[in-house]
């Protein structure tokens, strides 16, 4: 059986676009933590596009235009499009396309925030390996890999590699026992820069992170991959990236921001979304009554749904189904879930309140996930 996920850079257009209303989410959270935040961001050359509703603060709105406008210059420096790492300093130069609507956040609309204001099916899934943070292991690998690089090359005194990169991890699974197929890395370097170097710096970061990751553990066969199984810009020269080598869009790459392709979505996407959206707290809810039940009742691996309606305070239901150690698949009995009111919007929200704050400008949702343990 072959198993693959991957990653998406900072650097790459659609998480450009995850990343700037991301931010604009977490300043206005920050200012007013019911405000109410509905948008999304599309990139292409050098404009950027931003619709959507912000409402909050109780006399005028928490945020305006000017600091929206600093936000995404900071998000494109930060993404390292700036002379100082060998490109185009794109943010120098940026039309910012701003069509959000900009309102204070009425005592009447701030009492139902704790009512779902749209509807959902949010999808929880957990597998029973803490060694994975009881994610799928491919995706758990695709994305330790994908931070890895991206914490080398910002950490890199070398210029000229750019945080524009997609990775992808594929497993060969036979009888239990994983073990390498390939792994595909496509990275954003200036023209000129030196491709054995290019080489040399991917393999040894994964074949250094891998080793870390596995060694010594029932994961032993993952350790180390050879070289030649690691292939680094296959398709050619990489030397035009970002919004100039391709259009972004937010809320694109769902199924990196959820489980990987192993495990269907559910929900919608949740970049741009406050954490009283249903998507963005029913993506919670799933979560963690998947990781609860797989630690509690020792299922193999646990897949959960949880449904929202419009004008509800909690789920219509949250139904969870397990796969024992021969793979057959049941219902998980109601009653080893809890109540229903037990994941009301606002609980739910005061629970994890301490992940929205500490965990910020997250580059895939996998970090908040696996906190969740």
């Amino acid at each position: 059986m072959k198993y693959m996920a991957e990653y998406v850079g900072p650097g790459h257009p659609d998480r450009l676009a995850d990343t700037i209303v991301a931010k604009i989410v977490d300043y206005v959270i920050s200012k007013d933590e019911k405000g109410l935040c509905s948008l999304e961001c599309a990139v292409n050359n050098y404009n950027v596009y931003i619709t959507g509703r912000i409402a909050a603060g109780n006399n005028k709105c928490v945020i305006n235009k000017r600091q929206v406008k600093e936000i995404v210059e900071d998000v494109y420096k930060q993404a390292m499009f700036c002379k100082e790492k060998g490109f185009e300093p794109f943010y120098q130069n940026l039309r910012i396309i701003d069509d959000i609507c900009y309102d204070k956040l009425s005592n009447e609309e701030r009492n139902i925030r704790v009512f779902s204001d749209d509807q959902c099916i949010c999808i929880g899934y957990a597998y029973n390996d803490e060694l994975t943070n009881y994610m799928p292991i491919e995706h758990y690998i695709a994305i330790d890999l994908g931070y890895t690089l991206r914490s080398e090359i910002l950490d890199q005194k070398n210029t000229g590699i750019g945080l524009d990169y997609k990775l992808l991890v594929v497993l060969d699974e036979t009888n239990g026992v994983y073990r390498w197929d390939h792994i595909t890395v496509s990275i954003l370097n200036k023209i000129g820069y030196d491709n054995v170097s290019l080489i040399n710096f991917v393999c040894n970061q994964i074949n250094s992170r891998l080793h870390d990751l596995f060694d010594g553990t029932k994961y032993q066969t993952l350790s180390n991959i050879e070289e030649k199984l690691i292939e680094v810009n296959s398709g050619g020269d990489f030397n035009k990236g970002g919004p100039i080598g391709d259009n972004g869009l937010s809320g694109k790459k769902l199924v990196i921001d959820y489980y990987g392709p192993r495990v269907e979505i559910g929900g919608g996407a949740i970049w741009g979304k406050d954490p009283h959206k249903v998507d963005v707290i029913g993506s919670f809810i799933a979560r963690e009554v998947a990781v609860d039940l797989v630690k509690k009742y020792k299922y193999k691996e646990v897949k959960v749904k949880v449904c929202f309606s419009p004008g509800k305070e909690c789920p219509d239901y949250i139904v969870a189904s397990y796969k024992d150690a021969f793979g057959i698949e049941s219902i998980v009995p109601k009653e080893r879930i809890s109540g229903l009111s037990f994941y009301t919007i606002d609980a739910v929200y005061k629970r994890f309140e301490y992940i929205f704050k500490i965990i910020k400008h997250t580059l895939t949702l996998w970090n908040l996930f696996s906190s969740i343990q």
